[in-house]
């Protein structure tokens, strides 16, 4: 419960800070609002459906993938 609070400041921070004048911090919060309801509501099934298809354990090293891929993603925004 602590955690989307804190994602949605840091996203309007990061938008008044490193964007501003290219997208408000309420463009910036719409969007990590949306992409979060996206996964919550398609995560699930999709996760279901992969592990029927080729186990558990190899359908969540996809999402920790993903994860690893959004770390690195997010380390190059940061420092630009």
């Amino acid at each position: 419960s602590v955690t989307i609070p804190m994602i949605f400041s840091g996203a309007g921070e990061l938008a008044d800070k490193k964007y501003k004048g290219k997208i408000s911090s309420g463009e910036t919060i719409a969007v990590v609002s949306g992409v979060s309801y996206f996964g919550f509501t398609l995560g699930p099934p999709m996760m279901g459906s992969l592990s029927e298809a080729i186990s558990l354990r190899w359908a969540l090293l996809i999402p920790a993938g993903l994860i690893a891929i959004l770390a690195l993603g997010a380390r190059k925004v940061i420092s630009s």
